[in-house]
């Protein structure tokens, strides 16, 4: 999961709601636009008026999508490779060893895409084949129960691979050479495979489907200032007379195709241990000293989920690589995850964040996805859920339940604004593609029905089911059957309606929540407000807190109907009722609130989801005295989270008191996020020194830092410049990303060659950002200039391996072009270029 302080930034207005979504943006002005439904075309309120958009929310117009037939075992892969720089292609052999599943089989069909076959045998005898780009068909007769070896002599161009994907792993190349032609003097030569979903067939025949496992040996001559890395150990390495050498790597449990893994590169490894299994990271030289502080938790990590899981780490080692141009998050490779280059910092920018989320996340892949693999693309949850609950599961485990209850909140924020667009149940076997599958639904929502059913059942009956559920069923393909059944034979529990409501239902609860109290008893109305043709009445366990002074009861209680009222006996009208207090519904809540009850709702709430509740309603009345004081008490709470949101929480002027409190935080808070929102409010409040910005610029924290550069530009406009450019030099991102946007309001002249320079250090999503202020830039240089940076965004437009950011690229020449006419003709001479489907509907949506 990316954080960043836009992450913390979002956070807080999740709370507060201080910024406008993106979907309000013109297309020509919103880079990466979201060409979906955005929420003024079907509101809720309007969703039984559009058809259509009910349609879309449903996915009625999906397709069905039955789990792959298995008609051979496919038993050994055999791969011998080497690259070729400057074709960009993979040239050797694959030996495939199957078998018949059950029934003998008239023919074998191979998944080979943009590969050049030189020849084909079938148990060393030379056979006739067909091949359509896609496929290899052999016509022989092979007999059940008989093995055979099928020997492929190829070399495969991924590149040229039609792409086909649209979401989380497009596009669909397979294997990718990174800056093969060195054209990029800032950038390593690498490469590196990304094969989720049917993308390892880019570079070597094989079956696409999950429900298939395979033990591997991966066979690949490199020059020897190379590094290799794929799944399994290292069996042999030997240097050749030409300065090649030939690594073999081999696995001997079978696993997915899909998994297989192969990264190249001048990486720097980092050798670490859990028990007697090597954990390495591989990482650019110029990390070599931070690569340990950055993966250093991983030993720990597979300590404590073995301990968990009551399942020990089941590979024979755990290495991470970090590559360039990497076109996801990560890939949970069975024993040797890659990472996107974002994982990729110097120690001090550990100060104010870390990536455990995302570490954590692939290592639990290993055993939900790499041990244990969803039978089909609709089952992907059954990978997912696991990993983002893994994050969840880390961060109490390490930082506490306040730090993992503020992830819980996020990921039921995601599936919300998601939801707003599409409704799906987790497990479906109707959809577009299989890419569609990768969405906040399988990540988000799943994590949240896994946290759901953890709380109902309770934790040992969650853990010892899980164990089961792993123990039962290693090294195979499963479907959500299982998992059920694993905890209904832990629990004795019938667990089939939650199963279908909650994984194989689209939608979710959308609860109207009202309590009063009359004659000795308090009452809790709940009414479901869903629409049930896109969804269903949910059956809800819950737990409510009835608090009267300081003494508080618990009632637990399950709400069967669309409307219903519960009552408790009282001796006295509350003083806060809490619905669900420890935030484990996955459900949108609303349950409004008067504000003395909301007031002693901060004071004793004892969770994250409490307090953000009580903090989200009363935002509203922030100009009020008694709020801004109720905020200042939370200033002290032991959440950095907390504190963070409360300090943020004043966007109107703010009581001396509280200002003075926000001045403490900023001269003394243990967390730099809360000494970066607090120099903020100082800045938004006009009340920042000279002297706090200095104090912010030395400070050991590039976010603090940031905003301190942030404050100068504020306070002192143009002015700013002499101090300003004293950070230059820095590459953290978000020391770039304010200096960028400094430069381009202000129209600084000459910092062409400082944009370029940056944009040449970064890809992925920080480039894709720093294209903004880079084409704001341009917009208001003179044409010379101009001219110049439009010559640069040609070249990264023809060069970049990654879609999205060429995307992006044509984004930002549409925006120039109102200041400069030159970007039409340099638009379509990209045009003429490009030869993805997803950038040309782009350029053609944008009118060129």
């Amino acid at each position: 999961m990316l954080k960043s302080r836009l992450a913390v930034l979002i956070l807080v207005s999740f709370l507060f709601c201080f910024c406008k979504s993106s979907k309000d943006k013109s297309a020509k002005t919103n880079f990466s636009a979201n060409e979906s439904f955005s929420k003024e075309e079907g509101t809720q309120e309007n969703l039984t008026d559009s058809v259509a958009y009910a349609d879309t929310l449903s996915g009625k117009n999906a397709h069905y999508k039955p789990v792959l037939t298995r008609p051979f075992q496919l038993i050994h892969t055999k791969i011998d490779l080497k690259p070729n720089w400057t074709t960009e292609t993979m040239s050797g052999s694959a030996t495939l060893t199957i078998k018949p599943w059950f029934y003998s089989q008239d023919s074998l069909i191979l998944d080979a895409k943009g590969f050049d076959i030189k020849q084909v045998k079938l148990n060393n005898t030379e056979v006739k084949f067909s091949y359509n780009q896609k496929r290899i068909r052999i016509d022989e007769r092979l007999e059940k129960g008989k093995q055979y070896d099928v020997w492929i002599q190829y070399s495969a161009t991924p590149k040229n691979v039609t792409h086909l994907g649209n979401a989380a792993n497009a596009p669909e190349n397979g294997l990718y050479f990174i800056n093969a032609q060195k054209q990029s003097p800032n950038k390593p030569q690498q490469i590196w495979t990304q094969g989720q979903t049917s993308n390892n067939s880019c570079w070597f025949p094989t079956f696409d489907q999950p429900n298939i496992r395979t033990s591997q040996e991966v066979s690949i001559t490199v020059e020897d200032r190379f590094k290799t890395l794929s799944n399994g150990r290292l069996l042999s390495s030997n240097k050749n007379n030409d300065g090649t050498r030939t690594d073999i790597w081999r696995q001997d449990t079978p696993h997915p195709p899909y998994l297989a893994m192969l990264a190249i590169g001048e990486f720097e490894k980092i050798t670490d241990k859990w028990r007697d299994k090597e954990v390495a990271y591989y990482v650019e030289k110029a990390y070599k000293n931070d690569g340990k502080a950055i993966f250093g938790h991983t030993p720990e990590m597979i300590d404590y989920f073995s301990r968990l899981f009551k399942y020990d780490y089941p590979w024979d080692k755990y290495s991470q690589v970090v590559v360039r141009d990497y076109i996801s998050g990560a890939m949970e490779n069975t024993s040797a995850s890659v990472f996107m280059e974002g994982l990729q910092m110097e120690k001090r920018c550990l100060i104010d964040d870390n990536w455990d989320g995302i570490i954590a996340h692939e290592l639990v892949h290993q055993w939900f996805g790499d041990l244990l693999t969803c039978e089909g693309w609709g089952s992907l949850s059954l990978n997912e859920a696991f990993a983002n609950y893994g994050e969840y599961l880390w961060a109490d485990y390490k930082y506490g339940r306040d730090e993992a209850d503020v992830l819980r909140a996020d990921e039921l924020e995601s599936y919300l604004r998601e939801a707003e667009l599409k409704r799906r149940p987790i497990i479906r076997d109707y959809y577009e593609n299989d890419d569609d599958m990768f969405d906040s639904h399988s990540y988000s929502k799943g994590f949240l029905v896994l946290h759901y059913l953890r709380h109902i059942i309770g934790d040992e009956a969650f853990f010892e089911g899980i164990a089961l559920y792993l123990k039962q069923n290693a090294h195979t393909s499963v479907e959500v059957a299982q998992l059920r059944m694993a905890f209904e034979q832990v629990t004795g529990l019938d667990l089939a309606l939650f199963f279908k409501q909650w994984l194989q239902t689209a939608g979710h609860p959308e609860l109207e929540v009202t309590h009063s109290y009359l004659n000795g008893r308090v009452y809790l109305s709940i009414k479901q407000t869903q629409i049930a043709a896109l969804s269903t009445v949910f059956h809800i366990p819950f737990e409510v807190e009835v608090w009267q002074n300081e003494k508080v009861t618990t009632y637990k209680s399950t709400l069967t109907e669309a409307e219903q009222t519960f009552s408790w006996p009282a001796t006295a009208a509350p003083s806060a009722v809490i619905l669900d207090p420890q935030g484990t519904i996955p459900a949108r809540i609303n349950h409004l609130k008067p504000e003395k009850e909301l007031f002693f709702q901060l004071k004793i709430a004892k969770t994250f989801a409490a307090k953000a509740e009580a903090m989200k309603q009363l935002v509203n009345f922030v100009e009020k005295k008694e709020v801004q004081l109720a905020f200042l008490d939370l200033t002290y709470d032991k959440c950095w989270q907390i504190r963070q949101m409360a300090c943020g929480a004043y966007g109107v002027p703010a009581d001396n008191a509280v200002l003075e409190r926000i001045k403490t935080l900023f001269e003394a808070d243990p967390h730099s996020n809360v000494r970066m929102m607090a120099l903020d409010m100082l800045v938004a409040q006009n009340v920042v020194t000279d002297a706090q910005i200095q104090k912010a610029l030395n400070d050991s924290s590039y976010y603090v830092m940031s905003s301190a550069i942030y404050a100068l530009a504020m306070t002192k406009g143009p002015d700013a410049l002499p101090i300003i450019e004293k950070y230059e030099n820095i590459d953290e991102k978000h020391i770039v990303a304010i200096i960028a946007n400094f430069y381009s309001q202000i129209r600084i002249p000459n910092k062409l060659d400082w944009f370029t320079s940056k944009l040449n250090k970064v890809s992925g999503s920080e480039l894709s950002y720093l294209l903004q202020p880079f084409a704001t830039y341009l917009m208001g240089s003179e044409n010379a200039v101009s001219d110049k940076g439009l010559d640069y965004l040609v070249q990264l437009g023809k060069a970049d391996n990654y879609f999205q950011i060429r995307k992006d690229v044509i984004q930002a020449m549409s925006v120039i072009e109102s200041f400069n006419p030159r970007a039409a003709s340099m638009i379509l001479e990209l045009k003429t270029y490009e030869k993805d489907k997803r950038v040309l509907d782009w350029i053609n949506y944008l009118g060129y």
